[in-house]
């Protein structure tokens, strides 16, 4: 059998020499694991009617392949090009696993039919990958396609991306009727992004993959297309019939959604196998109301443990009515909510993360509210520590370009420093302006974290001095647990005082694997090198040390000075150092640092 192989992976190769040799492109990648699984990879191979029939007769030398993927991604294939793969693919008919990338071909509704009509002879079929991306297919080539798939009865994992192409409504009522005789999917992503679907289309589109009864997994996108809150409705009460979904991803993104009504997913209730929902509602119309019914939709999820939301680019104010939803679905261990460029005030976003801080169940929380209104001087009620969730161990807060002040900093860092199960913790203030003050009570947060193992730190643009600096590195001197630490601290004005008191707190921060500090355009004068010099010195497990300090005042002589301490780092694998434009002598920089034997990867900005 091993014989019979190596002469079959030999003849493959010379084949393919020929076809190279006759259609003049650069040989294409191949790869033939056995004598089952065959990779041809054709991309932006110049591939056209004149020369694929060479590709197609090199195929139908692999009748018995039973696992086939096919790259012709950016050729120009068309409808006589398909015809001729597909007699080619027909031949195959052990085949059980199918991924054909056409994305960016002439395929056309002709091309489509003939494909579908040569997919219908593969009975076997398991497992479908088609992208069809790009090809210029109406709703006759859709119901070409479509209809060859739904004859594929023993069909359990199907892929079909259809986006960037003339689909109408007609076209996604063809999809979801035929897609309704697949009684045996399982698994099934559907891509019909930036099409002519409207309201009709989606809610027929419902129709029939709330007949698929086995369906599992449903990933499907109708980004950019024509729904408002009526095809969006219909939608999603249709899929609740799926009675056996577990993970479910809808992009309804860049439509004209505003869920002005009510009970937006309807039956969801009874969806009890349902663990994760991806809901993407971003560009849309949402206003408050909105997110009022929204919330009273999540609120139905019992049995959801991980949830995420896209509601960046809306109109959203009182963000903090999402939170009342959130809070009933008991099982929920991971939330990740994308909230930028709305209109959410400190109030909206407080009321909010003071809900969600309770549920006792959550260990993931990620919230990104990058360029709102946090600036509003509003404050609601600080949590006491009795209502804070103790199982929290993983949070992102993304606050960019929200001109938060101290006083608004203030409640968040209290109420921050209640969660002392954190492990991880990444806050982005970039481009606020917290100030020593708001730093100062940042610090104080910090030091109750006991347990916490990972911390990051954006903290660029927000005038910062000395003072909030150094409380910043003496409190987080009590974070014994500390492995991996990043600072970005740059454009302040960190440096005109004598002391570096920041650093020196950090090297108590003994267990260190992976340390980064980036100190770009502050104050920093040639002494507090000396500090961090001390750092370097201290922290001896470090693995990953990147420190930037451009755009200071620093001599040449102790920047080398500075790289003898990195040979003290016996367990130091990648190295980053960034000082300005100095004229380092390069031979005795590079003695230096490979005195650091386990050293792979270093990167010296001079």
């Amino acid at each position: 059998m091993g014989s019979l192989f190596s002469k079959k992976k030999i003849q493959l190769q010379k084949q393919n020499e020929q076809v190279c040799e006759q259609i003049k492109v650069i040989q294409p990648n191949y790869q033939l694991f056995s004598s089952s699984y065959l990779h041809l990879d054709y991309e932006n191979k110049n591939i056209n009617k004149n020369n694929i029939s060479f590709v197609a007769n090199m195929l139908k030398e692999f009748q018995n392949i039973e696992t086939l993927i096919l790259n012709f991604d950016q050729n120009q294939i068309n409808e006589q090009g398909i015809a001729d793969i597909g007699n080619a693919i027909q031949s195959c008919q052990n085949l059980k696993k199918l991924l054909i990338d056409l994305f960016g071909n002439y395929l056309g509704d002709l091309g489509s039919i003939t494909l579908g009509a040569q997919l219908s002879y593969l009975k076997n079929m398991t497992s479908l990958n088609l992208n069809l991306r790009y090809n210029q297919i109406n709703d006759e080539g859709a119901l070409g396609i479509i209809v060859g798939i739904s004859q594929l009865t023993n069909l359990k994992d199907l892929v079909l991306m259809l986006n960037d192409n003339i689909i109408s409504d007609e076209g996604a009522l063809n999809i979801g009727t035929k897609l309704a005789f697949c009684q045996n999917l399982t698994k099934l992503k559907l891509d019909l992004n930036t099409n002519y679907i409207s309201d009709s289309g989606a809610s027929n589109l419902g129709d029939g993959l709330g007949q698929c009864q086995v369906l599992s997994i449903l990933e499907l996108n109708l980004r950019c297309n024509k729904i408002q809150d009526c095809g969006g409705f219909n939608l999603s009460k249709k899929l609740a019939n799926c009675k056996n979904l577990t993970h479910l991803e809808l992009n309804l993104s860049q439509n004209t959604i505003s869920m002005q009504i009510e009970q937006y997913f309807q039956g969801f209730d009874q969806l009890n196998k349902l663990k994760t929902l991806i809901l993407d509602l971003k560009e849309n119309c949402l206003e408050d109301i909105g997110i009022q019914n929204l919330s009273l939709s999540i609120s139905q999820f019992k049995s959801i443990e991980k949830i995420q939301l896209n509601l960046n680019r809306n109109l959203i104010d009182k963000i903090s009515d999402l939170g009342v939803g959130l809070a009933q679905c008991d099982n929920l261990t991971s939330i990740h909510l994308e909230l930028n460029k709305n209109k959410i005030t400190s109030d909206g976003f407080f009321g909010l993360f003071s809900k969600l801080v309770k549920k006792q169940n959550l260990a993931e929380l990620n919230i990104n509210l990058n360029e709102n209104k946090l600036r509003d001087n509003s404050l609601t009620t600080l949590q006491t520590q009795q209502e804070i969730n103790t199982n929290l161990v993983n949070l992102i807060l993304n606050l960019q370009f929200n001109r938060l002040f101290s006083k608004n900093s203030q409640l968040l860092f209290k109420t921050l420093a209640y969660l002392s199960s954190l492990s991880e913790l990444n806050i982005d203030l970039y481009n606020n302006q917290i100030g020593d003050e708001g730093t100062c009570y940042l610090a104080e947060g910090l030091e109750k974290f006991q347990k916490l193992e990972t911390l990051i730190l954006n903290l660029q643009e927000n005038k910062i001095s000395d003072k909030g600096a150094s409380q910043l590195g003496l409190k987080l001197a009590s974070c014994k647990q500390l492995k991996i630490l990043s600072i970005n601290i740059s454009q302040n004005t960190i440096g005109i005082e004598d002391k570096f008191l920041m650093v020196e707190g950090l090297a108590k921060c003994r267990k260190l694997e992976v340390l980064k500090l980036n100190f770009k355009d502050n104050c920093l004068q040639n002494e507090k090198v000396f500090t961090l010099q001390y750092l370097i010195k201290e922290l001896r497990f470090l693995k990953i040390l990147d420190i930037d300090l451009n755009k200071n005042s620093i001599f040449e002589s102790l920047i080398i000075t500075l790289l003898e301490y990195v040979q003290n780092c016996q367990y130091l694998r990648i190295l980053k150092i960034g000082s300005g434009s100095l004229s380092l002598e390069k031979g005795a920089l590079l003695r230096r640092i490979l005195k650091c034997k386990r050293l792979t990867q270093f990167y010296l900005n001079f």
